[in-house]
Order: C-alpha cells, then sequence, then structure tokens
C-alpha cells in the first residue's frame, strides 16, 4: 500500500457553509516510513487544529507528537519505528464559497449551481429522495442550471451517497474507503433523522486537496482525497429564492465556531496513558 521511504496520505471532507465564503474542513492525516528515524511532515495551505484520532484518545493510546507552527507548518511523530501509521486528525474554517439552490417541481428538481470555489469540482453527484443524480465536473467559476427527472437519476435507495462513492471511476477502492468511513460518522451524528437531513439533498464532488506537502516533504509519495459534501435544502417551487436553511454555525457571541489554534511555535502532545 505504501512506497519505500516517507509517504503520507490525507483524505479532507469540506462542507460549504450556505450563503458565506467559508467550508468547515475536517482532516485525517496519517504518515509513515518503512525506515526508522524522524518523521517530519512540513505543509501549507491550511492551519488545521491537530488532534490525536478519537479512537485513540478513547483508548488511551496516544502517542507524542511535535507540532510547528513557524514559518512553515509541520507535524512530527516522536515514535521513531518504521512500520508504524501515525495518525491525527484535524478541524479548520477555510475559503471556499459555494452556492447552490435545489427546488421541487411537478416534472422533478430544478437545480442552480454556482462555483465560486476557486477549485474544479469533479465527479459531481446530487442525491435527493433515494435518486442520484450525476452531473460531471464543474470549472472554476462555473455555472450549473439543469432540470433532473427520475428517469435521469438512479435508484439507489436509503443513504444514496454509499452508492455514488462507488461509481468514482479510476480511484483505487482503498481511496474510495475513507470517503465513506467519514460520511458514515456524519450519518451516525445526525441520528434518526439521517444524512443528509429530511428535505435536503445532498451535493457531492471532489476536488483538491487542501493540505499540500511543503519544503523536503514536497517530493514524498502520497495518496490525498478532497470530498466536497455540501446540503442544501429541497425548496418548493414557489419558494423564496435561497441557497439553503442550514445556518452558519455561530457561538453565543456570534463569532464563527472555529477551534482556537494553539499559540506560538513548537509544542509536544504527550501521551495520555503514561
Amino acid at each position: 500500500v505504501f512506497p519505500r521511504g516517507a509517504s503520507a496520505v490525507a483524505m479532507a471532507v469540506i462542507e460549504p457553509l450556505p450563503g458565506s465564503s467559508y467550508a468547515r474542513l475536517m482532516l485525517d492525516l496519517g504518515v509513515y516510513s518503512n525506515r526508522s528515524g524522524a518523521l517530519r511532515l512540513e505543509y501549507r495551505g491550511v492551519e488545521p487544529v491537530l488532534t490525536p484520532p478519537r479512537q485513540a484518545l478513547r483508548e488511551g493510546n496516544v502517542e507524542d507528537w511535535v507540532l510547528g507552527e513557524g514559518p512553515r507548518h509541520f507535524v512530527e511523530p516522536l515514535d521513531r519505528r518504521r512500520y508504524v501509521l501515525h495518525a491525527l486528525e484535524g478541524e479548520d474554517v477555510i475559503e471556499f464559497q459555494m452556492a447552490a439552490s435545489v427546488h421541487r417541481e411537478a416534472t422533478g428538481l430544478r437545480l442552480v449551481l454556482d462555483n465560486a470555489s476557486g477549485r474544479i469540482l469533479e465527479d459531481a453527484w446530487l442525491v435527493f429522495d433515494g435518486y442520484a443524480y450525476e452531473l460531471g465536473s464543474i470549472p472554476v467559476a462555473g455555472r450549473l442550471e439543469r432540470r433532473l427527472n427520475r428517469t435521469h437519476g438512479i435508484e439507489v435507495g436509503e443513504a444514496a451517497w454509499r452508492r455514488v462513492l462507488r461509481k468514482t471511476g479510476g480511484v483505487p477502492e482503498p481511496m474510495l474507503a475513507p470517503s465513506r468511513i467519514v460520511l458514515e460518522r456524519k450519518s451516525h451524528a445526525a441520528g434518526a433523522s439521517g444524512y443528509p437531513s429530511p428535505g435536503h439533498a445532498l451535493l457531492i464532488a471532489y476536488t483538491a486537496s487542501p493540505l499540500q506537502p511543503a519544503g523536503a516533504s514536497a517530493v514524498w509519495p502520497r495518496r490525498e482525497r478532497a470530498l466536497v459534501a455540501f446540503q442544501v435544502a429541497a425548496l418548493p417551487n414557489n419558494a423564496a429564492s435561497g441557497d439553503s436553511d442550514f445556518e452558519m454555525p455561530v457561538r453565543g457571541d456570534g463569532i464563527l465556531d472555529r477551534p482556537e489554534r494553539a499559540r506560538g511555535h513548537n509544542h509536544t502532545a504527550r501521551n495520555t496513558a503514561e
């Protein structure tokens, strides 16, 4: 699965926040080497708050890391053994603007989508009410207006995104599995209401990873995927135009709910099992 020497794998989920130019980013990051020694991954593009995986926290099996926030951001596990996959999870809020509306009409759905994210959206699908509709690629600054009825769609039943993700052509199965795992987490967190929420469509597409290795790490072999998952309210055709009825998450002081970033340069996350 991993090539010789140091390598990295990153899986990102980008959830655009309707009515804004931002998106919530969830990141799973791993570094690996088949040689013993230092394993420092330098990166650019985003500045996520990184923590050990939730499962490791629950089990009290958290390894030590050096997290650098100097001129060049980096992560470095202090465990220098070979053949160990070192994993972190991260969250951030990034610039990523998309506007979409879905209207229910007598003959089906009407979708309007503006891609102002600055990124190409590839292999896009819209899933709603047990059907999935293939949209193809949407270029930078592209606008898509399309009427969809069930003759254009594929009947996929509940949790339609599971089958949609399997249809991505040319992508190895190991790289599709993380996408499904992340959306499964979202589905479980939603509880009985399901994912997407009732009365909502889910736009799914792939795009370039917002986290890019830098410095010496730029030449590392790596596998990366970035999945855009955008919940959009499916409105009656006579409803007022709008992107979605989802609201941007705010704290009581009205500030966007963004994890606080650690101050300073380097710090070490200590093992809770000690």
